[in-house]
């Protein structure tokens, strides 16, 4: 009797526990149900966030280029260099090229050079440490040539043993005026070599505001698509290395429509791409994974 009163009460028990786990069910489906959908709008709202961010970063760098680019015409409107070499009053020029860096420290390094590449006159940013000026007189600059031919003024991504002793560890932009002299014949080059600190500065902002917004694993670069590499990139150790871009990727680049189709970037779950328009075949990328 014992026995059987025992069994009744065990089977009570289960019968109970039974039903609580079947009214817990429902509650957890829920509650799942509500983690999944807000776990989802989260990240679609982290992504729009990324997406204005990188577009946000691709404006200021736009505009941090095209104040350079219009400064740059000014110094050249006048062309005291190409005078300054007829008339061998070259000295004179110092004073000259450091006041304009004192007022533009956007530019790294301001050299004058003569038809064969050789410098006659540099002046180095305040930037730039344990480079003086003197270093670059008398230098040949190899990338001068592809200057000399390319117009009146000209710009163009330059890596070189002079661009390294600036501390750029990939290429950076240089702009590039013909000097002439009183008769209207071209004597020399005026070239401005940029430093890419301050996109530096504007890439690492992005990045903290997106990781803040919900993708702590967010990157974001300045990629020159032509070669693949990072000109700047927010991990200052994959400046210079190469982005493994698919075809995919450079279409979405080239055409600037900044959507990446659904098949995946390898190494990349979701990029945006920002339009930078001072410069062609240069791209703002926003990485949600690193590449």
């Amino acid at each position: 009797m014992k026995k059987l009163s025992r069994f009744f009460s065990r089977s009570l028990r289960v019968r109970i526990l039974f039903g609580l786990v079947l009214s817990l069910v429902p509650m957890l489906a829920i509650v799942g149900v509500s983690y999944y959908s807000a776990r989802n709008t989260a990240l679609k709202d982290s992504k729009e966030v990324m997406k204005l961010l990188t577009q946000s970063g691709a404006k200021e760098i736009n505009g941090f280029i095209r104040a350079q680019q219009n400064a740059f015409l000014d110094w050249t409107r006048e062309d005291l260099c190409g005078l300054a070499i007829e008339f061998h009053t070259i000295d004179e020029l110092k004073d000259h090229f450091n006041a304009i860096l004192q007022r533009h420290q956007g530019v790294s390094l301001l050299a004058l050079t003569d038809m064969e590449g050789t410098v006659l006159q540099a002046a180095v940013g305040e930037r730039i440490k344990g480079v003086k000026p003197d270093f670059f007189k008398d230098l040949q600059i190899k990338e001068a040539s592809r200057f000399m031919g390319a117009g009146v003024r000209a710009a163009a991504l330059v890596k070189s043993r002079l661009t390294r002793k600036l501390g750029c560890r990939s290429a950076t932009f240089v702009f590039s005026y013909q000097a002439k002299d009183s008769a209207g014949n071209p004597n020399g080059l005026l070239l401005a070599y940029l430093a890419l600190s301050n996109c530096q500065n504007t890439v690492r902002s992005v990045v903290n505001e997106i990781r803040t917004s919900g993708l702590p694993g967010a990157r974001a670069g300045m990629l020159d698509v032509i070669s693949g590499t990072f000109l700047v990139h927010s991990d200052e150790s994959m400046i210079g290395c190469r982005c493994p871009m698919s075809q995919a990727l450079k279409s979405c680049m080239a055409s600037g429509d900044n959507k990446l189709p659904r098949r995946k970037q390898r190494g990349i779950r979701k990029a945006e791409v920002g339009d930078l328009h001072a410069v062609s075949g240069i791209a703002f990328l926003g990485f949600s994974r690193t590449c």
